[in-house]
């Protein structure tokens, strides 16, 4: 039973591992969407220029309107929308739709009973951050773009230019307790007063004031299992190009790492600024476009494709079928082996407890055989006792994890990994497990049935 407890702990953590990496990638893009984000350029391009940190595609420093205007046009794209937010980037504007700062800070004395009976609370932060983040997308795009992996657990996006907030789920606790309400939902479409500030353009100096702002929705953060010294409180989405200042002309270079080298590569829209300012087109480097239906998803991006050649595609259709796959298929590929690993090392440690298997089976088995029982008759018997034995095995091996996990893992980081034990994943490859080890098991002991063993036994 300790080796197949074992075996419990480890699957269900490579389990849980494939699950949550599948999760994210998933998270991040609806079914009916594809992003395009002219700095991820692909692998082949990277490689042939991997002393550049490239920073956009070769042809575009930026979407044009020419092209946009075309690509709208087709039937099947049902809207696009613009970002500077791209996916592998945690950036944002820090602030309000009207520029305006949040600094929050919340002593961990100062928390809500609500949050100090958790056992999280013991290993919290003495002190707890809250600032701002515009939404990456417009409202209407949020549902399709999702590059923080947020999980709205009521209510909505904060609504374009409008004084609206996505909080987390440990403010919501916080603001419960202060104004009585029972539930999230309660909390959707009530004003909180917050500490803002803001430099006025004028005197250039800082104004610090309240300002009222009405929650739109909440999102998860785990805070059961640990909480942060540092969250974000989503405010409207800055939908804002890039600015054609000089400075951000000399930004792009850093960023690009260019040198003489890139000019081919980039067409000369880098050697300098009046080019530069030419290839500034939108002044957008993400594009997430909303398909109407799944089943177009294929059209679209090898449409997309032709008109950005040297960009990665993002999409649930790309992450099952083109350059991201291999993500998902080394995750299941290295879990797999170490599963044949420990399935061989446990039929290993079976092989060599069975040889000095009771006697006395030997010795019930042979008298079955003198009976006229055929051996396929007594693999029968031995595959089912073995199946029944696992069977209890696996019964007590799972209480027992039970129990490991309530009393070590439930209350940290790791319960999101070993949550795969309620997955129908799992319960596949258990029963796989225990098939495997009972047909070896009787192929072991209908091998120790033969004339020269029945005589010494029956005497």
């Amino acid at each position: 039973m300790i080796l197949l407890l074992f075996f419990l702990i480890v699957i269900s953590l490579l389990v849980g591992i494939a699950n949550k990496t599948e999760d994210m990638l998933y998270q991040e893009v609806s079914e009916n969407a594809i992003i395009v984000d002219l700095t991820n350029v692909t692998d082949q391009i990277q490689k042939e220029y991997s002393e550049y940190n490239l920073y956009g595609n070769g042809e575009d420093l930026y979407f044009q309107t020419e092209e946009i205007d075309q690509l709208i046009e087709n039937q099947y794209i049902e809207d696009i929308y613009f970002t500077n937010v791209g996916m592998n980037s945690s950036t944002g504007f820090m602030a309000d739709y009207e520029g305006k700062r949040l600094e929050l800070m919340i002593d961990k004395d100062d928390f809500p009973e609500s949050l100090k009976n958790i056992t999280s609370y013991v290993r919290a932060p003495e002190e707890v951050y809250f600032s701002f983040k515009s939404s990456p997308v417009e409202y209407d795009g949020s549902e399709i773009y999702n590059p923080d992996y947020l999980e709205v657990l009521v209510g909505n996006f904060p609504a374009d230019k409008s004084n609206q907030i996505l909080i987390p789920d440990v403010m919501a606790q916080m603001i419960m307790q202060t104004s009585g309400t029972s539930s999230y939902q309660k909390l959707i479409g009530q004003t909180i007063t917050l500490p803002i500030s803001y430099t006025d353009q004028e005197t250039e100096k800082t104004i610090d004031e309240n300002k009222e702002y009405i929650i739109s929705g909440i999102y998860n953060t785990n805070y059961q299992i640990k909480i942060n010294d540092q969250y974000y409180i989503y405010t409207a989405n800055q939908n804002k190009p890039q600015d054609k200042g000089e400075e951000s002309y000399d930004t792009y270079l850093i960023n690009s790492n260019y040198d003489d080298g890139l000019n081919d590569y980039y067409n000369g829209q880098l050697a300098s600024y009046s080019n530069w300012l030419d290839a500034y087109g939108t002044g957008y480097q993400v594009m997430v476009v909303e398909v109407d239906d799944e089943k177009h998803i294929n059209e679209i991006s090898q449409i997309l494709e032709s008109y950005y050649p040297n960009i990665k595609l993002y999409s649930q259709y790309e992450i099952k079928n083109g350059e991201y796959k291999h993500i998902i298929a080394g995750v299941y590929i290295f879990n797999s082996l170490i599963i044949l690993i420990i399935t061989l090392i446990t039929l290993f440690i079976l092989f060599l407890l069975n040889i000095n298997k009771n006697i006395s089976d030997n010795k019930e088995l042979s008298i079955l055989y003198s009976f006229g029982y055929l051996k396929k008759d007594l693999r029968k018997i031995i595959f089912y006792q073995n199946i029944f034995e696992a069977s209890i095995n696996f019964i007590g091996a799972f209480i027992s994890y039970l129990i490991f996990y309530g009393l070590f893992l439930s209350d940290t980081i790791f319960k999101l990994y070993f949550n795969s034990i309620l997955t129908i994943d799992f319960y596949i490859i258990i029963m796989l497990y225990i098939l495997i080890l009972s047909s070896f098991i009787s192929l072991l002991g209908i091998r120790r049935i033969t004339k020269k063993k029945i005589s010494k036994y029956l005497k």
